[in-house]
């Protein structure tokens, strides 16, 4: 937990923290400043002695940055440890403050900043222009998806790069919005974008602008075909007050002589965001998508008095190439060493008062309307101004704008569809890259991932699990979490860090309260039970069931259930029945069917799972129901390194008959964990089956009979006779052990259907399912 202090030492807010700043700390981080701040606008937030710092705890820290900025204030962090100042640096917010090492350091800053960054107005372009340093810190200028070569001619949907708002920030270029490739490739075209909002003006022949603001620039995906955008603060900003028209380049000549005044300012290339007025909008445009190719643009011209948000790029002819650069520029016709204006320009219907707009963001405000945006165009180097307020960024390096975004790596060739991609970056914008291992065994829809995140600096981070499947069944997660395991296992369950949704597809991030630091190895369940001896699982799986998961387990409720409509397979397998009959030549209209190993003849199971369970659906008895997680198979418990369990994947959790958990794993010991390769391998295991199948009651332990040499088979049993304890212990004083059997035969039958299994373990599991019908219909005659 976050522990915030919050005092005033020579006129300066002090922030001390303490703990880990994470979704709680943010909420307790904020909480304390509603209650502890009133207008101080110079701030020092000390990071000594934070452990953690997380997604949350950033975006609590960039509202007041931005809160700050308004006030024309200043946030520093001083005493940032290396973890938390790589996580800030990952998420390239870093720049947006201010850093120092200590306490001294802080208040040298503070103080420079409140006596060298006052406005300062001079006489320049026929009138008194304002002057003002801002950060006075260099930005990134971030590069999206040059094409290799200066012609577009070749441009296709493929070629087109997915990237967020949040990804672009201030950025303008040629790009489209759409929900895949191919949908914002049929309205591609010059467009700029500034933190929530994004204008397109399409070369599809219509030229009709598009307009979007969204609340959570994380979900608005665009589609790049060639851009630039700036990533950090801007280096300082020049007012232009009303008088005569004065061009772009005027504008641009300006701060570069203004920069020179100082030493080591003299800047060849600038970003630049404009805000102001124009009493003609001199601009172009591509009517089509041949014009786009070919670069060539149509003029196009608003009249009238006009506001307008410029965003671009100017440079003197003493720029420089860049192998980011260079290309971008050649698709424009600008050559290295050529003096350049380039940008897009949004044009506002009604006049703006640019005066009352501090920062560029604030732009935001008036495009709440869409009906205030009224074009698109691309800048023309001459259009002029009459009056506005110009925010520059000098760039300390240029880079691929994709270095913003998060390198995916997919363990097993398992397919990555692209929403998948996008939703992965929304939810780990705090790693550099990730490595994506599935974790197999469940049988929800959804596809869970173990993550191993790295940082910019290549720190391996906290390990996770990202799960992404259909929305609903998602959503559905999310509430069984609240409402089953967030009051009742969280310590030894996952914690959600995050969702967000794309398409129809909705992902999941969740972390592990337990985990102490990155070395933290998670395994499965599987791989202990594979390693370790019947004397050291025993009391791993007495942790589990009898403390870890006793909240689900300890508290019974006496209710009516039925059984076969509670366990019939078929609502989450209805192809069994077919499969049978494929894989093993069985159909279900047979009432029998021989087993030549065993020399007997057994019920068909099929047969009774097609005409008993329907006739048997509205049977009901007075049973015990808890908890349960619905799929405890053993890939959904992991451990790390010193045995510390975690249970995931909870689409399925929720009330019904107590025992079905434990029943859950007996078919998993039995098909999963021992050897079945021949024959002789076979009639060993329907022996050591059958012998199992002749008790009449859940306390009663079955005799182990078996002639074979698989070992794991002795494991096995002991581990089925412990798990049969369990479910013996929760059900208090009963005995009846049919809903235990019918919540096993729920994952029996399935068998038939796995892929990954061999035609023997099929063939084992369906003797197995006859082997308990016979019981079943034994203890019915009883």
């Amino acid at each position: 937990m976050l522990e915030v202090s919050i005092f005033i030492e020579e006129g300066i807010l002090q922030i001390c923290l303490q703990g880990r700043f994470d979704g709680l700390g943010a909420q307790l981080f904020e909480q304390k400043l509603k209650e502890g701040i009133k207008n101080e606008n110079q701030w020092i937030i000390d990071f000594t002695n934070v452990t953690y710092l997380s997604s949350a705890g950033i975006r609590s820290l960039i509202k007041c940055g931005k809160k700050l900025a308004k006030l024309d204030g200043r946030l520093i962090l001083m005493g940032l440890t290396r973890d938390v100042k790589s996580v800030l640096q990952t998420t390239g917010v870093l720049q947006l403050f201010g850093q120092a090492e200590g306490m001294a350091e802080a208040m040298k800053q503070i103080n420079m900043r409140l006596l060298s960054e006052r406005p300062n107005s001079f006489a320049a372009l026929g009138r008194v222009c304002t002057w003002q340093i801002l950060s006075a810190k260099e930005s990134c200028l971030d590069i999206w998806n040059p094409l290799k070569k200066p012609s577009r001619n070749n441009l296709d949907s493929i070629n087109l790069l997915p990237a967020s708002l949040e990804d672009l920030g201030v950025a303008f270029g040629i790009g489209g919005l759409g929900f895949d490739r191919v949908d914002a490739f049929e309205g591609l075209g010059p467009f700029l974008a500034l933190e929530r909002m994004i204008g397109v003006m399409p070369a599809d022949g219509y030229n009709q602008p598009d307009f979007m603001v969204v609340n959570d620039p994380r979900e608005a995906e665009t589609y790049i075909a060639a851009a630039a955008s700036f990533s950090g603060q801007p280096w300082g900003r020049l007012d232009i007050p009303p008088g005569a028209p004065v061009n772009l380049q005027d504008i641009h000549k300006l701060i570069i002589e203004k920069l020179q005044e100082k030493p080591h300012q003299n800047k060849d290339l600038l970003g630049m965001v404009i805000v102001g007025r124009t009493q003609t909008v001199n601009g172009s445009y591509y009517q089509n998508r041949e014009d786009l190719k070919n670069n060539h643009l149509h003029n196009r011209e608003v009249s009238g008095n006009k506001t307008i948000l410029l965003i671009g790029m100017a440079a003197s002819a003493a720029w420089k190439t860049d192998e980011y650069l260079a290309p971008l520029m050649a698709q424009q016709g600008i050559k290295p060493g050529e003096e350049f204006f380039w940008g897009n320009v949004l044009v506002f219907a009604n006049i703006i008062d640019w005066q009352n707009i501090q920062e560029p963001g604030e732009v935001l405000k008036y495009c709440s309307d869409l009906e205030l945006m009224q074009d698109v165009c691309i800048a023309d180097k001459n259009m002029t101004l009459t009056e506005g307020r110009v925010w520059f960024f000098i760039p300390g390096q240029i880079r691929s704008g994709e270095e913003k975004q998060l390198q995916i790596e997919v363990g097993d060739g398992i397919a990555f569809p692209e929403e998948w991609g996008i939703i992965t970056r929304r939810l780990y914008s705090d790693a550099r890259r990730v490595v994506l291992e599935p974790l197999h065994g469940g049988f929800s829809l959804g596809k869970p991932f173990r993550v191993t995140a790295y940082d910019n600096a290549n720190r391996r981070m906290l390990p996770t699990v990202l799960k992404i499947g259909p929305t609903s069944l998602i959503e559905k997660e999310i509430e069984n979490h609240q409402k089953y395991v967030h009051g009742y296992i969280l310590n030894n369950s996952t914690t959600i860090m995050g969702q967000t949704t794309c398409g129809d597809t909705t992902g999941m991030r969740y972390n592990f309260l337990g985990i102490s630091g990155p070395d933290s190895n998670l395994c499965w369940l599987t791989n202990r039970f594979q390693e370790k001896p019947v004397g050291e699982l025993i009391p791993l799986f007495d942790e589990i069931f009898t403390h870890i998961l006793k909240p689900w387990y300890g508290q019974p409720c006496w209710e009516m259930i039925k059984p076969y409509q509670e366990h019939n397979p078929l609502v989450r397998f209805p192809m069994i029945l077919e499969e049978a009959e494929k894989e093993l030549g069985i159909s279900a209209h047979q009432d029998m069917i021989d087993c030549p190993e065993l020399g007997v003849v057994l019920p068909n199971p099929y047969n009774f799972l097609q005409k008993e369970y329907p006739a048997r659906q509205s049977a009901s008895r007075l049973w015990y129901t808890g908890i349960n997680h619905g799929d405890l198979n053993m890939q959904n418990i992991l451990l790390d390194e010193r045995d510390n369990v975690y249970i995931i994947d909870f689409s399925d959790t929720g009330p019904r008959n107590i025992v079905s958990d434990f029943a859950r794993l007996e078919p998993i010991f039995k098909f999963e964990m021992t050897r079945l390769g021949n024959n002789e391998d076979l009639i060993s295991f329907l022996e050591f089956e059958r012998a199992l199948a002749q008790v009449n009651s859940l306390d009663e332990m079955p005799p182990f009979v078996y002639r074979g040499n698989d070992p794991e088979v002795v494991k096995v049993y002991h581990m089925i006779c412990q798990i049969r304890k369990y479910a013996k212990t929760v059900v208090i004083f009963e005995t009846d052990i049919i809903p235990y059997l019918l919540a096993m035969l729920e994952w029996t039958f399935p068998v038939v259907i796995y892929g990954s299994v061999t035609p023997l373990v099929k063939k084992a599991a369906t003797y197995s399912a006859a082997l308990i019908v016979e019981q079943i219909m034994r203890l019915d005659r009883i």
